[in-house]
């Protein structure tokens, strides 16, 4: 069965918010090539060094009205 636009994007909407992500970063990353494993891995043990920093308190945590305060301080340079 073929279904149209409008439908696959209600029955997107009705899915759990992690299983949209999944579904989004798979047709991203068919549609514009997906990491080299390198880079894939590189990301990976970023990522979970940094999940680490914040679980042991070692990372320095910056509330988000800062955070975006100094991107757009950044961003009128």
């Amino acid at each position: 069965m073929n279904m149209t636009l409008e439908q696959m994007v209600a029955e997107i909407r009705k899915m759990p918010h992690d299983v949209k992500a999944e579904l989004l970063d798979r047709v991203w990353m068919d549609d514009h090539g997906g990491q080299a494993p390198a880079h894939a891995q590189a990301w990976s043990d970023t990522v979970q060094r940094r999940i680490a920093e914040i679980e042991q308190g070692t990372a320095r945590l910056i509330p988000l009205d800062e955070a975006l305060a100094q991107a757009r301080q950044h961003l009128r340079r």
